[in-house]
């Protein structure tokens, strides 16, 4: 037993599987209690949902339909929901981090979530405890929508501003076609201005994300305590391999441009 203990401490790449596994496990078995508990509650069609809890007061159809939404999206049964449920604690929902159903009701609903923004992201996903919070959230929005139709093509025009990613992308294409003309024409110093064009708001890019990231950790930390990291340890698992992952391309990146810039090897 000690061989094996000591084993497993000198191998990292073992002691990451047996963790990736054991939150894995973890999730697995959060995910199929939540699924057994609504299962033993009475089920309701669409039809009938809505009108047994939200007929009258206006969110009926936006409850069917964020029910729908909301079940695609957790991979899960939701005849047994009521609208007091409580999208974490009792739905395992994850609504602090769950970006991908945002994104899903932005495409089901034709609703903009704001979800690139991080503070209004934030501010949005602490105010949503229950299944009727959700689903008045998604009215909201939805009666937002519905007052500012008449200025759809100023609100058109706001939108089309360029956000960070788009300055990557455009960055991205203008570098590599500098870089095919470097080519044709056969001028070094044009490919490294190319190159650069391309990779450098990439390597800004990615800080940025990384600064964001530790700074909502950080808050996080402040206000929930270290116990925080360890309520969902799959999350920060992937986490912590997307921010090495990022911060190694980083690297990678400044290497190559200080390379061409200043002959390094």
């Amino acid at each position: 037993m000690l061989r094996f203990f000591y084993s497993l401490m000198s191998s990292p790449a073992l002691l990451i599987a047996i963790v990736v596994v054991a939150s894995l496990a973890i999730g697995t078995m959060r995910h199929w209690l939540t699924a057994a508990r609504l299962r033993d509650r009475q089920q309701f069609a669409d039809e009938e949902f809505g009108k047994a809890f939200f007929a009258g007061d206006g969110r009926e159809s936006a409850a069917v339909r964020t029910r729908r939404v909301l079940a695609e999206n957790l991979e899960t049964d939701l005849g047994g929901i009521r609208p007091d449920d409580k999208l974490d604690d009792d739905l395992n929902a994850q609504i602090s981090t769950n970006v991908n159903l945002f994104w899903q009701l932005e495409e089901e609903f034709r609703i903009d979530c704001q979800v690139e923004d991080l503070d209004v992201f934030e501010k949005t996903t602490s105010q949503l405890v229950t299944f009727s919070d959700l689903v008045s959230y998604v009215q909201r929005k939805l009666d937002e929508r519905s007052s500012t139709r008449d200025d759809s093509r100023a609100t058109v025009s706001g939108d089309s501003r360029l956000d960070w990613l788009d300055v990557i992308g455009y960055s991205w294409f203008t570098g590599i076609a500098v870089c095919v003309a470097s080519s044709i024409f056969d001028v070094d110093w044009l490919m490294t201005v190319g190159l650069t064009v391309a990779f450098l708001p990439i390597i800004i890019g990615i800080a940025r994300e990384v600064f964001q990231a530790l700074s909502e950790m950080t808050r996080n930390i402040r206000t929930n305590g270290f116990g925080v990291l360890l309520r969902e340890p799959l999350s920060l698992v992937i986490w912590l391999a997307v921010f090495i992952s990022f911060l190694l391309i980083a690297i990678w990146f400044s290497r190559v441009l200080f390379s061409l810039y200043f002959g390094g090897e």
